[in-house]
């Protein structure tokens, strides 16, 4: 009993002269080239987000949708409807509410989705991207 309690301290003193773990973040792999990210992507377009659930605390995504302008990839519709988790830490996407994007959105459960790694920018800092991409394909009204 006496080696059981020796080694119980011991083991609780290790644990407290460790440093803590460092906490769980984002992080992206090297940035994607436009065709990469094309190529890997489910749905590529051009939108401006027109609206933004606002979940409860508990919920981890939230749901963004978006007025189609142009499309290089997917379906060419009027609106698309993205997930992403809500906080970049985790690597949701913070997206603006009347702000236009270039996104680059994934398949996940039947749905779209856009994270920090997906390439997703805004349209103001994407015309690197947008010069690869081309003219694409005007959305649907």
């Amino acid at each position: 009993m006496k080696k059981y309690l020796v080694g119980l301290v011991l083991a609780s003193l290790l644990s407290l002269a460790s440093p803590p773990a460092p906490a769980a973040a984002c992080s992206c792999r090297m940035p994607r080239s436009p065709a990469d990210a094309l190529d890997s992507a489910s749905a590529v377009f051009q939108g401006r987000v027109i609206a933004i659930e606002q979940p409860d605390q508990l919920e981890i995504n939230y749901a963004v949708r978006l007025v189609v302008e142009t499309v290089w990839k997917g379906a060419a519709l009027a609106e698309i409807v993205v997930m992403s988790r809500q906080h970049d830490a985790i690597c949701g996407y913070p997206f603006v509410l009347g702000q236009d994007y270039l996104v680059y959105a994934a398949e996940e459960r039947e749905q779209l989705a856009v994270g920090l790694c997906s390439g997703t920018r805004p349209t103001s800092k994407a015309q690197a991207d947008l010069n690869v991409l081309g003219p694409g394909t005007p959305g649907k009204e």
